[in-house]
Formats: structure tokens, C-alpha cells, sequence
């Protein structure tokens, strides 16, 4: 497909667009160089070759998962619902991915789903049972608590959210949890809003069944990518999940959705974080990180606005920052096509780090 061919863009985000013709059952996601962190948008700067090798990475991934080979031939140590693991073992994930011309000109090819529009809390729309329809939900999920991570803020805010969430132990930063937890977050508002189990439940629109399901399956695709990255020498942190409902025989099925990159995962080599957290540790020290929360708390809704007022806007990168992080989404690709070199790529990241960070 040439640039003189692409469908119109139809939503333009702060990392991708989406593409789509109203005459196709598909649409197109266009991976670009731009990155968003802290809810602000699109940054400054532009990293180079980000969007083909986001593109890429996010097409293998889930290559991986849709082989019914890859479950066949793992051994989860912990216990897993054998009956989907029996169904991936038959047939692999189902997701939306489209396989022809993957990533040519940074799109990936997508099996079109419903998103409904949200206003104001009204999630009634899901009571119906929808189908190719978006799970009004971002699915979390954690091994550990690293530095950052907005865990331990909700936990301290709220005494009693880890206990809606069925978590009993104590949090401690930088250690990993005794059991992988999955967290439930709003999807289709305009600034993310963390829920109990029972209120992911009741919003999502699911029955008993289908909940549990949903819960047990992103546990197993958690813990399956967890041995995937284990295997390039890399720890998996945490990351999130999006699912479309799908046609059951008695209770809906779910399809895996949107991107699994590293702007969607948190991996780490040693304390050296490959992911979109490095963009984030980039700004740790700037007057514009210090402002955000301040007025946020402040302003609400218009903080951004208040914030540019006031002439407080995010930096640009220093070179050898922008540099590293290109070297990071490339080495991410190469890893998965090179495994043996896997490690090669690690130190030679490891050793410009703490000079660029």
C-alpha cells in the first residue's frame, strides 16, 4: 500500500492514528515517532524509527500468542483455568489482528470492533450484551512494584482499595508481589478512573462467568509473556490488556486487542527499565514534571491548559537520551527475531544508562 493509497485518518492520537475507509470491515492503526507521557499528549520530540519498530514488536507479539504451538509447548508454574489453557493449546489466542502486508508503511491491519461513545458514567448500553464491541475496561495486570508505580499512590489514598481488588499483602516498592494481580481501569472516559472488581463487573456488563473468564484469561496471557521476555533475559513488571467481546456458546468469549508493546508493558534488564518508563525517569527532574500534580490538583480538567498558560511546557530530550531510546525500541525487535544476541543488546544499552538517565 503507497501513502497516495491510505484510507483517511478517522482518530489521531498522541502516539497513533487510526485509518479507515468507510467501505472496509477493517481499519488500520499507523504506528508513529511521536511518544505521550503524564496524560500530557505528544511531547516534543520525535523518536526516530519508533513507530516501525513499535509496529513490528506489537505484530510479533502477537504472532506469538495466536500460535496454538506457543501454548503447547510452554508449562505455566502456576495454576492456570485448564480449560482455557486447553482452548489456547487447540487454537491459539483470538484477536483482531489482520495478517496481510503486516506493518508496511508503520500500519497494522485490524479486524474492525464497536466503540461505543460514553457520557457521563452511562454504561447501560452494556447490559445489552454487545458483540465485536470494546470492553469498556483496561485490564492491568502486576508482578511487582516498581518505582512509580501509581500502585502505591491508590493504596495509600485509598486504605481500602486493595482489599476490593481481593490483594491482602503489603506493598513495598521495588519488590514483586507474591501473586500476579489484575487491576480493572475505565477505557472510554476522558481521564482513567480505577475500579473495585465488582464495579469493573457491573460496568463492563458481564455475568459471573464471563468476569471470571476475563480475569483468568489475562492472567494466563500475562503469565505466558512473563516466560516469553524471561527467556530474553528480561523481567515483566506489569502492563495492560484490551479485549472485545466475542460469541459464546452459553457466555461471551473474549478477543485480545489494541497493542502489546513497550509503551504497553514494563520490562526491566537488571534496574535498567526497557520501556516507555524511561521517557517518564526523563522528565523526573524538570520544573514541568514537579508542576504536574500540583495543578492537577489545582485546576482539574484545565490543568494543561493552566500549565501553558503559565508558560510551564515539558523540555526536549537531551541527545544522548533520544538516542538511547531509539537503540531501546530498535534492540526490542531485534531481540525477538535474535534471541541469542538478546543479552549483547541489554549491556550495550546497560552501559550508556546511568550517563543518559
Amino acid at each position: 500500500m503507497n501513502t497516495q493509497s491510505l484510507p483517511p485518518i478517522i482518530y489521531r492520537g498522541s502516539v497513533k492514528n487510526i485509518r479507515h475507509d468507510n467501505e472496509d470491515a477493517h481499519l488500520f492503526f499507523e504506528f508513529s515517532n511521536r511518544y505521550s507521557i503524564y496524560d500530557w499528549g505528544e511531547m516534543p520530540d520525535q523518536i526516530l524509527a519508533k513507530g516501525k519498530n513499535l509496529c513490528l514488536f506489537t505484530d510479533a507479539i502477537y504472532s506469538i500468542l495466536e500460535k496454538k504451538e506457543t501454548w503447547q509447548d510452554w508449562q505455566p508454574k502456576e495454576n492456570c483455568d485448564e480449560s482455557i489453557l486447553q482452548e489456547l493449546k487447540e487454537a491459539g489466542i483470538h484477536s483482531h489482528r489482520l495478517q496481510s502486508d503486516a506493518c508496511l508503511n508503520n500500519l497494522w491491519k485490524v479486524e474492525r470492533i464497536y466503540v461505543p461513545n460514553i457520557i457521563e458514567q452511562d454504561y447501560s448500553f452494556f447490559k445489552k450484551g454487545p458483540l465485536t464491541t470494546l470492553v469498556p475496561l483496561e485490564v492491568v495486570f502486576r508482578f511487582g512494584v516498581p518505582k512509580g508505580s501509581s500502585l502505591l499512590t491508590r493504596a495509600k489514598n485509598n486504605p481500602n482499595y486493595l482489599n476490593s481488588i481481593g490483594i491482602k499483602e503489603d506493598l513495598h516498592e521495588g519488590g514483586m508481589l507474591k501473586e500476579l494481580m489484575v487491576e480493572y481501569s475505565t477505557k472510554l472516559e476522558p481521564l482513567d478512573r480505577y475500579l473495585s472488581q465488582a464495579a469493573a463487573k457491573e460496568m463492563s456488563g458481564c455475568n459471573d462467568a464471563e468476569f471470571t473468564r476475563l480475569n483468568a484469561l489475562t492472567k494466563i496471557i500475562a503469565l505466558r509473556l512473563r516466560d516469553l521476555f524471561h527467556s530474553l533475559e528480561l523481567s515483566l513488571w506489569d502492563g495492560k490488556f484490551e479485549f472485545a467481546f466475542l460469541k459464546g456458546v452459553q457466555n461471551r468469549k473474549f478477543m485480545l486487542v489494541d497493542t502489546i508493546a513497550p509503551d504497553e508493558v514494563r520490562l526491566m534488564y537488571r534496574d535498567m527499565p526497557l520501556s516507555k518508563e524511561v521517557l517518564r525517569q526523563a522528565y523526573w527532574d524538570t520544573d514541568w514534571y514537579q508542576n504536574i500534580n500540583k495543578y492537577k490538583e489545582k485546576y482539574d480538567s484545565k490543568w494543561q491548559e493552566m500549565m501553558l498558560k503559565d508558560g510551564i511546557e515539558p523540555p526536549q530530550l537531551k541527545p544522548e537520551q533520544k538516542k538511547w531510546v531509539e537503540d531501546m525500541y530498535d534492540y526490542l525487535v531485534r531481540a525477538l527475531n535474535e534471541p541469542s544476541r538478546a543479552r549483547d543488546y541489554w549491556e550495550d544499552l546497560y552501559k550508556r544508562y546511568k550517563e543518559a538517565f
